[in-house]
């Protein structure tokens, strides 16, 4: 006779969809070059920054190659894209982030760090926000 199938005690499990939305705020630094252009235009070599994304944890597809532990420790690299204000020159750099969330109770607090490797200096971001949801 056919025994029943067993599932096999090493078989990956099914994780429950995390839901990662939420306000965040930071700021960037800019160096080098572009430290100097921003500095001859009048403009400070500090950008603050507010968003709010819409992230939803999937296991097949993401923008940002990277990883994530159950611990919560994100690392992710991949290319950046930025573009002048008169949109007339694009600039390509790569990003190198890493960052954690932290738990507090149901509140739950991403902490993460970018450098974006780019010609005139390195672009160094920190973001931080909670999550809802």
């Amino acid at each position: 006779p056919l025994l029943p199938f067993r599932r096999h005690p090493r078989m990956a499990r099914t994780l429950p969809r995390q839901k990662l939305s939420g306000p965040r705020f930071g700021f960037t630094t800019f160096t080098g070059a572009v430290a100097d252009l921003r500095d001859q235009a009048g403009l400070e070599p500090l950008m603050t920054q507010f968003g709010w994304p819409w992230e939803t944890q999937i296991m097949s597809l993401g923008w940002l190659t990277g990883y994530r532990l159950a611990n919560g420790l994100e690392l992710g690299v991949g290319p950046n894209f930025s573009v002048n204000k008169q949109f007339e020159k694009i600039t390509t750099s790569m990003v190198v982030a890493g960052g954690s969330t932290l738990s507090f109770g149901d509140m739950y607090v991403p902490l993460n760090l970018a450098v974006a490797l780019a010609k005139g200096g390195p672009r160094i971001t920190i973001l931080t926000g909670w999550i809802i949801g």
